[in-house]
């Protein structure tokens, strides 16, 4: 092989003959050095071909891949002649063909489980957590409901004070006031002294009861108004031990309220 070569022949015959020292045989291969010398066979353009085209690498890298492990003569020229008329891939090369007919893969089938599987989980982990969120929640939280004619305390928030006029010491509460229509379960209106220049609709949350005795049924049915001595029968002055605590206070808030008015 190596005798008839026109490139190793020489160097064959002179390393058998121990006249030179830079090539050896080893098993009936000559090698310089640790690089397998390949004779002029189509053998060289495989392995330019096979390296090269692994990823196609440019000239110096498929020079160095090659020259590491085979040697031959004009293996650079070679190698620059073979990337030069290589064909430049403008994309992925060697495609692989799509199917035309639907094939049914059992692991891919159970991923897409597995996925829908988890999907079904984290929504049911959401759920679960939103209710008890809400459970914890509506224990806190207290549902009053007034009728109209109730009696309820007011709390005026700082918005509804005139510019200038609201500072932290300021009475916030006022009432008792009578629920004069019940907007829904949240809002009431309430008949408001007539000084205050703020909207009558109150929202529950600053509201609260005027509680009354159970036994005690002249609220609602003897007074239908703030002004002291007016009733539903069109009487005359009430004995104030016929009226309930609550509507007292109510008839004296609006008599100090009127009171404060005409002395400013």
């Amino acid at each position: 092989m190596y005798a008839a070569d026109h490139s190793f022949g020489r160097i064959f015959q002179e390393v058998t003959e121990g006249h030179r020292h830079d090539f050896v045989l080893h098993n009936g291969y000559l090698f310089r050095g640790l690089q397998l010398c390949i004779p002029d066979y189509s053998l060289r353009q495989q392995i330019i071909s096979e390296l090269h085209n692994k990823g196609h690498f440019g000239r110096d890298k498929t020079l160095a891949l090659i020259s590491f492990d085979f040697y031959w003569p004009k293996l650079t020229s070679d190698i620059a002649h073979y990337v030069d008329r290589c064909y430049n891939p403008s994309g992925v090369l060697d495609l692989a063909p799509i199917p035309r007919i639907g094939r049914f893969s059992p692991k891919a089938d159970e991923m897409a489980k597995y996925l829908r599987g988890i999907h079904e989980q984290v929504k049911q982990t959401i759920h679960e957590s939103n209710t008890k969120y809400k459970t914890r929640v509506d224990n806190h939280r207290r549902q009053v409901l007034f009728d109209v004619g109730d009696f309820v305390w007011a709390v005026l928030t700082r918005d509804r004070f005139p510019v200038g006029e609201y500072n932290k010491l300021k009475d916030r509460k006022i009432g008792p006031c009578e629920v004069v229509q019940k907007t829904n379960d949240n809002a009431y209106r309430l008949r408001l002294p007539s000084h205050l220049k703020t909207s009558d609709v109150f929202n529950v949350k600053h509201l609260s009861h005027c509680f009354v005795d159970s036994d005690d049924t002249t609220m609602n049915s003897r007074t239908s108004s703030f002004q002291p001595g007016v009733t539903d029968a069109g009487g005359s002055d009430t004995d104030d031990a016929e009226l309930s605590d609550c509507t007292l206070m109510a008839l004296r808030y609006h008599e100090l309220e009127d009171q404060r008015k005409d002395g400013n």
